[in-house]
């Protein structure tokens, strides 16, 4: 197993040098990309639903229990959700079951950039997020 994985990093590398390679990409540029490549295959993120392809073989009532078991806590921690919860009880497992997904993220990532439309709403279960705006000065 140790060296399938070796196998699959070695070709990985061998498929980014090809890569830049063939692109052009410069020199120093490619060494920068390849050293963050080296790091963030070092980091081991958590996993998510989508890492355990058996998962998609529960039952839906299955399913919509896990990721209530998954995201409930977190988000009765924030108080308009604690809300809905008692106005109605089964508000926190519709969002969860229908809206909630887990995603991992390795220090660094950029979550937000800037001019892209926000499409989800963000909650740090573990680990915490830095937030800075970049401002963009138009040239001229």
């Amino acid at each position: 197993r140790v060296q399938t994985l070796n196998h699959d990093r070695l070709h990985q590398m061998d498929l980014l040098n090809r890569f830049l390679t063939e692109k052009g990409v410069p020199r120093i540029l490619a060494q920068r990309i390849r050293r963050q490549i080296r790091e963030r295959a070092l980091v081991e993120k958590p996993l998510t639903v989508q890492d355990v392809p058996s998962l998609s073989l529960l039952p839906t009532t299955l399913k919509h229990e896990l990721s209530c078991s998954i995201f409930a806590r977190v988000m009765l921690r924030h108080s308009v959700f604690y809300t809905w919860c008692i106005v109605d009880d089964a508000m926190v497992e519709d969002i969860t079951s229908r809206t909630a997904d887990l995603e991992a993220y390795s220090k660094h990532d950029d979550i937000f950039v800037p001019v892209m439309e926000a499409k989800k709403t963000y909650c740090v279960r573990n680990g915490s997020l830095s937030y800075c705006r970049d401002v963009l000065i138009a040239p001229g």
